[in-house]
C-alpha cells in the first residue's frame, strides 16, 4: 500500500509540473504568457490547431491529476499508520501500568477472600462458644 502511495504522489506531481507547462504554452486571449514569448513555438510542434489540441490535453491532463488526487486521497485515508515511538512508549506505559493495576486488584481479591474466610472462621468461633455457654447455663440450670 506505502508503494502505491508513493506512486501515485510521483506521478501527481509530474503531472502538476507537465500541467503548469502545458497550460503556459497556451496562447492567452490577450496574447500574453510564453505562447506568445516563445514566438509560435507551440504551433510549430502541434501544427496550425495548436490552441485546440493544447486545450484537449489541458484538459485530460486535469482529469487525470484530479482522479490520481482523489484516489491517493482515499488510499491514504484508509493507510493504516505506524504507530510512532512516543506512543509506543505511550502503549508500553499504559500496558505496564494496566498490568499493575491488575496487579493490585487481584491482591485486593485475595485479601478480601481472606478476610472473608476470617470472618467466617471469627463467627463459627463464636458461635461454638455460644453454643457451649448456652449449654452449661442449662446444664447448670438443671443442677439448681
Amino acid at each position: 500500500m506505502d508503494i502505491l502511495i508513493t506512486t501515485l504522489t510521483i506521478l501527481v506531481v509530474l503531472i502538476a509540473i507537465f500541467l503548469t507547462f502545458i497550460i503556459l504554452a497556451q496562447r492567452s486571449k490577450s496574447g500574453g504568457g510564453l505562447g506568445a514569448v516563445s514566438g509560435g513555438t507551440s504551433e510549430a510542434v502541434f501544427g496550425a490547431n495548436a490552441g485546440n489540441i493544447l486545450k484537449k490535453i489541458t484538459t485530460w491532463t486535469i482529469v487525470v491529476f484530479f482522479s490520481m488526487t482523489l484516489a491517493l486521497c482515499v488510499l491514504s485515508g484508509h493507510r493504516t499508520q505506524k504507530a510512532s515511538l512516543v506512543e509506543e512508549g505511550i502503549e508500553e506505559k499504559t500496558d505496564s501500568t494496566t498490568i499493575e493495576k491488575k496487579e493490585e486488584i487481584e491482591k485486593g481479591v485475595e485479601t478480601k477472600v481472606e478476610k472473608k474466610e476470617n470472618t467466617k472462621k471469627t463467627v463459627e468461633v463464636k458461635a461454638t462458644e455460644t453454643v457451649k455457654k448456652t449449654a452449661e447455663t442449662k446444664v447448670k440450670n438443671k443442677k439448681k
